[in-house]
């Protein structure tokens, strides 16, 4: 028999009493488990993507999503909405946005738990978690996908019990940053998503305490979530959904946690892309070690390449832009990238930028379709161009065929370095201490951080040909609840 299936519903919602006037009969073989699990959804999704969290706290349910669980779904969220238990921004962009749902303000008070018991869901979510999460799933040895038994090294600490967090404290803390952002109304302190330009949008307190919640409760019961994505087979749990702030409750074997980062990480793996051997595959990291890179996809036709290596060639031939590259990874491995172009923002533009607002920018201004260079909210991007025009060029050229090739490429380099270089030689190594990687850094019990480092560098060192910068960081409280 499968494990009991939980859906989290508004605490004070007491559907039976509502459906008494409500004609449901409408619905085909209606149950009201079908109306919990939308509900459901409105929670989970903020709590497995951070990013989903908006200043309205709506949150996008996709209709494709839901006619894969529910055959009537429009008609179940049509009953929730005449009850008046959640509403929607009714804004649908074709491929781009789906609309936007959220419990009216009566139900935004918490939430409780219900036992699914309708066969249909529990079967689904039998079969779901069989599928898609590797803490669930069997050991390699019993017949696992060649793609979750590549994460067997971390998996297994998930399956082991070695991953535990303080509840009871989480959760007080939880709701007392809720009470402090919330207590005078003014949004001074609610939290910032900074935006490509240096500005930013807030995040509703309430929905990041849901699924602040959603994270505890999942993490106290061992529902991890762990599956590798699609598209850059970055690993991806409740761990690395968690906020921070809530990270301090997380416990290795009883110990506090310490992550070992890889300082600047998307400006470091980009020297890799700047270096001919590795398109060429005579370099210490070759293109063709990397099973899921697929680089022959990025290039429009053979001229598209050609124009490539005659641009890489270049960089390797030219004392100038030898020297851009030298410059480049000289600020990488000092870990100041951020910090450096912080103040070459302020040296060119005028304007002071925190290191968390530079952030994005630095990310638009790498992974933006080339003709953005032009709009005004591109200063940064062409501050880069004018500093690096030889990198530049490689850069755009990666990206005439599609803006998202070069965040894919880059993201798919750290999944290899992490799962197939880093994480296999700690297992060697530390056979005994459970690890979880967070996309670029390796959280560990403390009292191990020094061993982890050391084997970083030494792996990355191998394949870069520098050693990058990396730091520690412990898991300890972000803010201070009053």
């Amino acid at each position: 028999m499968g494990m009991a299936h939980y859906f989290w519903i508004p605490k004070e919602l007491d559907v039976d009493t509502l459906l008494v006037d409500y004609d449901f009969t409408t619905i085909r073989a209606f149950h009201r488990d079908n109306l919990y699990y939308i509900l459901h959804l409105i929670n989970e999704i903020p709590a497995n993507n951070k990013d989903t969290i908006t200043e309205d706290g709506y949150v996008p349910l996709n209709a494709l999503l839901l006619r894969k669980w529910i055959r009537d779904y429009e008609k179940y969220i049509k009953c929730l909405m005449a009850l008046s238990v959640i509403e929607t921004d009714g804004h649908y962009v074709l491929n781009i946005k789906s609309k936007g749902y959220r419990y009216c303000e009566k139900y935004r008070t918490g939430l409780r738990r219900v036992l699914v018991t309708d066969l249909t869901l529990v079967k689904k979510l039998d079969d779901w978690i069989a599928e898609n999460d590797y803490a669930r799933q069997p050991t390699a040895s019993a017949g696992r996908s060649s793609i979750s038994a590549v994460y067997e090294p971390i998996s297994k600490w998930y399956r082991s019990g070695a991953i535990q967090i303080e509840a009871g404290a989480a959760n007080a803390y939880n709701e007392q940053v809720l009470a402090d952002k919330t207590k005078d109304g003014s949004r001074a302190n609610w939290d910032k998503k900074y935006n490509h330009d240096g500005t930013y949008t807030l995040k509703d307190p309430y929905m990041q305490f849901i699924a602040g919640q959603r994270n505890i409760e999942n993490l106290t019961t061992g529902r991890y979530n762990l599956h590798a994505d699609e598209n850059v087979f970055r690993l991806h749990s409740t761990i690395t959904n968690c906020k921070k702030e809530l990270r301090q409750f997380i416990r290795l074997q009883g110990q506090k946690v310490v992550a070992v980062d890889i300082s600047n990480s998307q400006p470091t793996l980009l020297t890799v892309l700047l270096d001919l051997g590795f398109w060429e595959n005579t370099g210490a990291l070759k293109s063709s070690d990397i099973p899921y890179l697929n680089l022959h996809n990025i290039f429009i036709d053979q001229q598209h390449r050609t124009t490539l290596i005659k641009l890489l060639n270049n960089v390797q031939d030219n004392d100038i832009a030898r020297n851009e590259v030298e410059q480049l990874r000289n600020i990488v491995a000092s870990g100041t990238f951020y910090d450096s172009f912080c103040a070459l923002l302020k040296s060119k533009l005028g304007i002071e930028y925190d290191r968390e607002a530079v952030k994005p920018m630095v990310f638009t201004m790498l992974f933006t379709s080339n003709r953005f260079i032009g709009q005004p909210e591109a200063a940064p991007k062409r501050v880069f161009r004018d500093m690096f025009p030889n990198i530049y060029a490689v850069i755009s050229c990666i990206k005439r065929k599609a803006p998202a090739n070069l965040p894919t490429i880059l993201q798919r380099i750290e999944s290899y370095l992490m799962y197939y270089k880093i994480v296999p030689a700690i297992a060697i190594s530390m056979p005994d201490t459970p690890i979880v990687p967070i996309h670029d850094s390796i959280a560990v019990a403390k009292g191990n951080e020094a061993e982890i480092e050391a084997i970083i560098r030494e792996e990355l060192g191998a394949c870069l040909g520098f050693v990058p910068h990396v730091k520690r960081e412990e898991w300890l409280p972000v803010r201070t609840a009053a």
